[in-house]
C-alpha cells in the first residue's frame, strides 16, 4: 500500500489536531521500513500491544491502536538499530559516547536527556565500558524506543536535535575494543548456562515494582537482549514461563529475598530430637543444617566442630556439639556417607529422615 493511501486511512482515524503532524512522520518511518508499536499509559512509554516475536505491526493497526488510547506517543523496534539513552543531559557523558560509539547526525532530545541512535546491520555485540552511570544500551527486536515527536500525558516531547529525523542515512556504530571495556565480560554478560538462573532472580527483583505482568515481561526482554550471551537461543516462551512463575509468587506473597524467607521442620523432629538427652544441642544443630543444606535434597557436606563454635554458628561448646552428632546420628535424622580419611577428607553428612517416629506428637 502507497504512503499516500496509508496517510489517509490514518488521517481518518484521527481526533487529535497534532494528529495531522503526528501521521506524517510515523507513515514515512513506516515506509522506511521501521517498525513502529503503540504506546501509551499514564506514562506514555507503556506497549499497548504484546508485540515480542511478532514481525512488523501493520501501520493501520498502530494506528488504529493510537487512535482508540488517545495517545500520541509510539515507539520504534530496534532491530538493527542501537540507541545510546543518555539519562541526563551532560555534554561530558555526550562526547564520551560519540568518542567510543562514534559520531552519529540522528540525536533525539527527551524529557530528561538525549537519544543517539546508530545502525548495527553488522550484529555487532556492544556493551558499556566500566564506570559510566546515567546511559542505558537499547537494541533488539524486542526493545523499544519513544519514537520522535511524540507528545507524553505530562506533555514532555522528543524531538529530532538537528534535522528531520530520517533511519536511512544512520551512523554504524562502533564495536566498543577489549581496551575500553576493562573489566570485561563477567561484568556485563550472563553466560549460557546461567541465563535463566540469572533471568529468575531478576524477575523476583522486579516483579514488585512492576504494575503488570506485561511490564515485567518486558523488563526481562530488555535483561536478555542487553546482558545475556547468545540471546536470540532464549525465547520469548521461557520468558513467559519465567514471568508465569514470578507473577504468582507475588500474588501469594511469597516474594522473598535475602533472609525474609522460611524453612519448615515438623513437629515430629521437634519433639523426637528434643526428648534426646543430648537434645538442646541437637535441636540447635538440626535447625541450622536445615536451614544451610535443607533445600537441596541429598546435598553432603562436611562438620567443623571447632570452626562451628569459633564463628558462633553454634552456641553450645565442642563436646556438646559433638554429642549433639552423635544424637541425630541415632535418631535418624543425619547420616554419614563418608568416614574420615587421613590426609584426604572429613567424615561427609547428609540429612535424612528416619523411618519411623518414635514420639507420638499428640501428647
Amino acid at each position: 500500500m502507497s504512503c499516500q493511501k496509508l496517510m489517509a486511512k490514518a488521517h481518518k482515524l484521527a481526533s487529535n489536531s497534532y494528529w495531522s503532524e503526528l501521521i506524517p512522520i510515523i507513515s514515512e518511518l513506516y515506509e522506511e521500513g521501521a517498525s513502529l508499536i503503540p504506546l501509551g499509559g499514564p506514562s506514555g512509554k507503556h506497549p499497548l500491544v504484546k508485540f515480542g516475536g511478532r514481525s512488523r505491526l501493520p501501520f493501520n493497526d498502530v494506528c488504529k491502536i493510537l487512535s482508540k488510547n488517545n495517545s500520541l506517543t509510539y515507539g520504534i523496534r530496534l532491530h538493527n538499530l542501537v540507541v545510546v539513552d543518555i539519562d541526563e543531559l551532560d555534554p561530558n557523558v555526550e562526547a564520551k559516547m560519540l568518542e567510543i560509539f562514534g559520531p552519529t547526525k540522528t540525536s533525539v532530545l527527551t524529557s530528561r536527556g538525549k537519544h543517539l541512535y546508530y545502525s548495527n546491520k553488522a550484529n555487532l555485540k556492544i556493551k558499556l565500558p566500566a564506570g559510566i552511570n546515567k546511559v542505558d544500551l537499547k537494541y533488539g527486536t524486542n526493545s523499544f524506543v519513544v519514537g520522535p515527536y511524540s507528545i507524553r500525558p505530562d506533555g514532555q516531547k522528543y524531538l529530532p536535535e538537528k534535522e528531520e529525523f530520517s533511519l536511512k542515512k544512520l551512523s554504524s556504530i562502533k564495536s566498543i575494543s577489549a581496551a575500553q571495556s576493562e573489566v570485561g565480560n563477567k561484568n556485563f554478560h550472563i553466560l549460557e548456562g546461567t541465563r535463566n538462573k540469572y533471568l529468575c532472580h531478576k524477575s523476583i527483583e522486579f516483579v514488585s515494582y512492576v504494575d503488570t505482568s506485561d511490564e515485567l515481561l518486558a523488563n526481562l526482554k530488555y535483561e536478555r537482549d542487553n546482558v545475556c550471551e547468545n540471546s536470540s537461543s532464549v525465547s520469548d516462551r521461557e520468558l513467559n514461563k519465567i514471568v508465569k512463575w514470578a507473577w504468582e509468587k507475588r500474588l501469594s506473597n511469597q516474594v522473598y529475598s535475602n533472609l525474609n524467607s522460611v524453612f519448615k521442620i515438623d513437629r515430629a523432629s521437634y519433639h523426637c530430637i528434643n526428648q534426646h538427652p543430648n537434645g538442646r544441642a541437637a535441636s540447635e544443630l538440626y535447625l541450622l543444617l536445615v536451614d544451610k543444606h535443607g533445600h537441596i535434597a541429598g546435598k553432603t557436606f562436611c562438620l567443623n566442630i571447632k570452626a562451628l563454635v569459633k564463628v558462633n554458628c553454634i552456641h553450645a561448646g565442642e563436646k556438646a556439639l559433638a554429642s549433639g552428632i552423635k544424637a541425630l546420628l541415632e535418631l535418624g535424622y543425619l547420616r554419614m556417607v563418608k568416614n574420615y580419611s587421613v590426609g584426604h577428607h572429613g567424615r561427609k553428612f547428609q540429612l535424612c529422615r528416619p523411618i519411623e517416629q518414635t514420639t507420638d506428637v499428640r501428647e
